[in-house]
């Protein structure tokens, strides 16, 4: 028999001229009713963990037999992973080795909406014929463009290893355990400069004591960026304490925001730019908490925004789709110029930044993963001079200073 270990195994025994029958396990998991033929086995941590369970029925004799008899049942228990992957684009990962690695195999059942799964190691692109990444890899996280919403079960062993070896720069991280991480305590002491999420916007950077990320999610993937080698170990989780896989609702509140912001609607995709913004370098005369702040291309076309809420932020700037034949967001080395939305009075401003040398990318150029923070905000030149209606009180009046 084949059960995942979230499941209980129901199982029938046929005696016959017996006085008495017992259900026992090779395991450490129970039965519900273990002097019943009729019963339903619940895989205990062990049983799980080593993935069997020899299950026995015995059965006493009936006069005039005398000799007691049993029989067994091969149990093997499979760590059951339920994913959720969003339409467009995502993050994934999953801490169960599965039993076929292939990745046809994997996505047989939902190939059809899968488009494209990205890693460092190369790309699987069933549309195109392309498998450059070969087989899974626990031990990596994905990046994956659906057409809708796909959901299936990784079925496997529970992967022992929870520690994760990350190198100096960029890395794209899986989750390891089966509940969610604390990013803040996850990264402490690991010189970790941004963790953020893969075609999303929340992030964790603590040089700016910015934290919109709170946890890892099990069954997703996340951008690392480090000043330098570190070692990661995922904390152990309380028996049933799994989280769900990713889903469709992990991207609602940006996508929310782009869909009633005050300018063009856009995606999210693979390529990402982060720009930080700390309040101390915000006006508070010019840009006011309820007003939006907006990256654009030269053509005019908005690719990245924030509603301002009078605490430190970032706006992510989103790169074009390479599996897309139009532009859909900057490409390498396009100048990012911005713009102010006064959400009182509806009036839309350009504005000129500064950026903070601190930071590897300070020319204002979209660089993919580029890292970026801005020092100050002033308005467009050419709009200083622009002609409008002002009504002037001055009180007291008069006035001595």
């Amino acid at each position: 028999g084949t059960i995942c270990h979230n499941e209980v195994y129901p199982v029938n025994g046929n005696v016959i001229f017996a006085q008495s029958t017992l259900w026992d396990t090779s395991g450490d998991g129970t039965f519900d009713a273990p002097n019943s033929l009729s019963a339903n086995y619940s895989p205990g941590e062990n049983d799980i963990l080593t993935g069997n369970a020899l299950l026995t029925l015995s059965a006493q004799p009936l006069g005039p037999c005398s000799v007691s008899v049993s029989n067994q049942l091969s149990l093997h228990i499979n760590y059951c992973h339920d994913l959720s992957i969003s339409s467009g684009w995502s993050g994934l990962s999953t801490f169960v080795n599965p039993n076929d690695p292939a990745l046809e195999a994997i996505f047989g059942n939902v190939i059809n909406d899968l488009i494209i799964l990205y890693s460092p190691a190369g790309v699987f692109w069933p549309g195109q014929n392309v498998n450059t990444i070969g087989q899974w890899n626990v031990l990596e996280g994905y990046a994956v463009k659906a057409v809708n919403e796909i959901n299936f079960t990784m079925i496997g062993a529970k992967s022992a290893n929870r520690t994760l070896q990350l190198l100096q720069g960029w890395n794209l991280i899986p989750v390891l355990s089966e509940c969610d991480a604390e990013v803040a305590a996850l990264f402490a002491e690991t010189g970790v400069l941004v963790v953020k999420e893969v075609a999303g916007w929340r992030l964790y950077w603590p040089a700016l004591n910015i934290n919109t990320l709170g946890n890892l999610h099990s069954g997703k993937a996340y951008y690392v960026l480090m000043s330098a080698p570190a070692t990661i170990n995922f904390p152990a989780c309380l028996p049933g304490a799994m989280s769900p896989g990713g889903g469709a609702d992990n991207f609602k509140m940006m996508e929310d925001l782009i869909n009633t912001g005050p300018w063009n609607i856009f995606g999210r995709t693979l390529n990402s730019f982060t720009i930080g913004i700390s309040k101390e370098t915000i006006n508070s005369c010019l840009i006011k908490p309820g007003d939006y702040l907006g990256a654009f291309d030269q053509n005019g076309q908005c690719y990245g925004l924030v509603k301002w809420e009078g605490v430190n932020t970032a706006i992510t700037v989103f790169g074009d789709d390479p599996t897309t034949p139009g532009k859909d967001g900057f490409v390498a080395d396009e100048t990012i110029f911005f713009k102010l939305f006064v959400a009182t009075t509806a009036k839309e401003f350009e504005l000129e930044v500064t950026y903070d040398n601190a930071w590897p990318q300070n020319d204002g150029l979209f660089v993919t993963n580029g890292l970026s923070a801005i020092s100050g905000f002033k308005l467009g030149a050419t709009q200083i001079y622009e002609q409008g209606d002002f009504d002037v009180l001055i009180y007291p009046n008069p006035a001595d200073d």
